[in-house]
């Protein structure tokens, strides 16, 4: 399976054979952080919301600039969209908590601001989750 052919399958937002190549590529060679910002993505509109939080805590541990830098057009990214469809309530999430990180997640790729109110909200409902402490804390101390 080829990286053209999982961005293809992104680009037609077909999110579950895209994270399927995907991830058959990471495990045979490693990808790249573009890869992986699109893999956080499809796993969130796939609702795997776990899988897509522990990714995305890795990027952003890693590089929280190449997410917030996210160039929502040169990059084809349709966080706009599918944050449009959960706000509308035309995606459902197990619970709350689940649809705020998913909120949080798709947010930081277009508005860094929104998403730390949504990452808050979501640690209202979980003071325990330490990795959603550490990030709104690396959130708040970022001057992008």
């Amino acid at each position: 399976m080829s990286e053209m052919l999982a961005n293809h399958y992104f680009m037609i937002r077909n999110y579950a054979r895209a994270i399927n190549t995907y991830e058959s590529l990471a495990a045979k060679s490693g990808i790249s952080k573009a890869t992986r910002k699109k893999m956080i993505i499809c796993y969130v509109r796939t609702f795997q919301i776990e899988k897509a939080f522990v990714e995305f805590n890795k990027l952003v541990e890693e590089d929280l600039s190449f997410i917030i830098q996210t160039d929502l057009n040169a990059d084809d990214c349709p966080c706009p969209d599918i944050i449009a469809e959960i706000e509308r309530n035309e995606i459902d999430f197990k619970n709350k908590y689940e649809k705020l990180i998913a909120l949080g997640i798709l947010w930081l790729y277009c508005d860094k601001k929104e998403s730390l109110v949504h990452f808050t909200k979501a640690y209202q409902i979980d003071q325990n989750d330490i990795h959603l402490h550490k990030l709104i804390l690396l959130l708040n101390n970022n001057k992008n």
